[in-house]
């Protein structure tokens, strides 16, 4: 047995495992675990536990199954009555699978090929004396984010408001430390917070995982080739590069990276994502030793505002912003990688030497790097530099002008103060033709951790207008709350232009949670009906278009209009522009709207 090494947890964590027992962990350790058939070792980080889940009373009969001989078992008295030692998480069960399957029997398991050996696995027949627990977990991870994102959008925070005491040891290590290369490229350093050498070893972890991943796309050609290519073009463009000879006797960490394929992309359709949270055998991780830094950026929903103020909209992208800024030499032992091109050739260790996305201080080091930039263009290009500092959400720029020349002189300043540190904009989207790069639509769907939208918004550069698109990822053949938060979890509307619909379906998600349904549970009747009622709603959307511009040329008056009502399920206000230009000429525009679910019990609901 290997020596195990325990972490005491500040707060214990409840477990409640198979078999209905609760218990209680109070510690972790990292250790390794190796097949007795073959030379496989896996790492794990465990929690330690005095009971981990209800044993078999007694052994079971296999006299009768005929197991073929040239299947080694992982555990040859898997069928006897004894302590379970070790449970895997899912992660590794599934990393740990192999080709290979065989059935034993009609009502009889299956024998299952495992790095570890053979397992046996399913349903097995017997009489029992008393009837078995059950006990059934499920963990919603996408939903959650989605339905944290629903909510956030809603929310408006001023940055200045934000600000902590770290923030402030952010931006003058940002300060001290930043500087350019000959080539105008930003170089900055990586903001820790603790001392890098309580880092433990994190190589181990690393390569279980690449394994991991290089097995599945192995199952997939195409995959494969998209995952190649993307680390080929890393490399061909000095992003990464080879490290010969390692040192790892001093601080260091190995980044676990995997990919994430989203078919809607017009650019990338697989990308590749470096967890830089994975914990080493210190149990800590490049994450936790790093600052976050301070949000600098404007909300998106003030972005959008603003954009709509303009006569003549312009937006671009930079290209693979947080690549184009450069990790000092000195940092770069903390960003290595595994990486190999075929299972033929040696594993080897490469170094990432930009800014990595995955790690902590990712955003605001790319961000801060724009803002450097415009401080340092502000007195060549003072309507650029300014833009530069406002205008952007991430990587997406979004501004405008009222008149023509001005907005040719926007372009032409921004371009150049990025142009100044190695950042390269693309994919410019405007309604002047004489600014847009080719007549497709600007989606609109902008957000950092790339959560997925159910609901889309988009800008039509010749007609000037926002549009929706209702795309959901799923048709379910029954409405249950799993379905529904799905759904609803996913729509995305920053501005509140369909804060009538959205609201419908938050109301909804307030009374899921009142009635405290079960995942997969039929909802009751009324709820059935109003959702779909919601859906189809959400279903004609692509009728309705509104004007991105809320004023009017040679506008000479200005009037902001505010409602606002509330009933005992909701309340909601929205604001319109009305303007007069000087031929007298009236509009009254939409300019944005908010709405909230009331707090309320479940007695005092009136029916949907």
């Amino acid at each position: 047995m290997p020596q195990l090494r325990l972490r005491r947890e500040k707060h214990h964590i409840g477990i409640r495992s198979i078999g209905d027992s609760l218990t209680s962990l109070k510690a972790r350790t990292t250790t390794s675990i190796k097949s007795r058939t073959s030379g496989y070792q896996l790492t794990l980080q465990l929690g330690i536990t005095s009971h981990i889940a209800y044993q078999p009373d007694s052994e079971i009969d296999i006299s009768n199954w005929n197991l073929p001989a040239n299947t080694p078992l992982a555990d040859e008295s898997f069928y006897r009555t004894k302590r379970i030692d070790l449970l895997l998480g899912t992660e590794a069960f599934y990393g740990a699978l192999a080709v290979g399957q065989i059935r034993i029997g009609p009502n009889l398991p299956t024998l299952q090929k495992t790095l570890f050996g053979w397992v046996v696995a399913g349903r097995y027949q017997r009489q029992y004396s008393r009837q078995p627990p059950l006990c059934l977990a499920t963990v919603e991870e996408s939903i959650d984010k989605n339905l944290q994102q629903l909510w956030k959008v809603d929310s408006f925070v001023d940055p200045s408001a934000r600000m902590l005491p770290n923030h402030r040891r952010c931006e003058d290590h940002f300060r001290d430390t930043t500087h350019q290369d000959v080539s105008g490229r930003i170089v900055v350093r990586l903001l820790f917070q603790e001392d890098p050498s309580c880092l433990g070893s994190s190589f181990d972890t690393a390569r279980t995982r690449f394994f991991a991943i290089e097995r599945r796309p192995a199952r997939l050609p195409e995959i494969r080739s998209h995952y190649i290519s993307f680390m080929q073009e890393y490399e061909s463009l000095g992003h990464m590069s080879l490290v010969l000879n390692p040192n790892l006797e001093e601080p260091h960490y190995y980044i676990p990276h995997h990919f994430v394929l989203k078919p809607s992309s017009t650019s990338t359709k697989l990308r590749v994502v470096f967890d830089a949270s994975c914990r080493t055998t210190s149990q800590r991780s490049l994450n936790d030793l790093l600052l976050v830094g301070p949000t600098i950026q404007d909300e998106l929903y003030l972005q959008l505002l603003r954009f709509r103020m303009h006569r003549f909209g312009i937006t671009a992208d930079v290209t693979k912003m947080y690549r184009q800024v450069l990790v000092s030499e000195k940092d770069r032992k903390f960003q290595y990688i595994l990486w190999r091109a075929s299972p033929n050739t040696d594993l080897q260790t490469y170094q990432l030497n930009t800014v990595t996305y995955g790690t902590a201080s990712a955003p605001f080091l790319a961000t801060r790097s724009l803002h450097y930039l415009a401080e340092d263009c502000k007195d060549a290009w003072p309507l650029g530099a300014a833009a530069v500092k406002t205008a952007f959400y991430v990587d997406d720029l979004l501004c405008g002008a009222d008149d023509i020349d001005t907005l040719f002189k926007l372009k032409t300043e921004i371009t150049s103060t990025l142009a100044r540190g190695q950042f390269p904009l693309c994919k410019w989207h405007s309604n002047h033709p004489g600014v847009m790069e080719d007549e497709s639509t600007k989606e609109l769907n902008i957000s950092e951790n790339s959560v997925s939208s159910t609901l889309g918004l988009t800008w039509h550069q010749r007609r000037d207008a926002f549009s929706f698109t209702f795309n959901p990822k799923e048709v379910y053949p029954t409405t249950t709350k799993r379905t529904i938060l799905s759904t609803a979890s996913s729509l995305f509307d920053p501005i509140g232009l369909l804060s009538p619909l959205v609201i419908v379906s938050k109301i909804i998600l307030q009374e899921l949670w009142l009635l405290k349904l079960d995942w997969d549970e039929s909802v009751p009747q009324n709820l059935s009906h109003a959702w779909s009622k919601c859906l189809e709603s959400l279903n004609s959307l692509s009728s309705l278009a509104v004007p991105r511009f809320c004023l009017q040329p040679d506008t000479r008056s200005i009037q902001i209009h505010g409602f606002c009502d509330a009933s005992i399920r909701a309340y909601g206000c929205c604001v319109y522009v009305r303007t007069e230009n000087s031929l007298g000429q009236v509009t009254v525009k939409l300019f944005t709207s908010k709405s909230r679910v009331a707090p309320v019990k479940k007695q005092s609901l009136p029916k949907l």
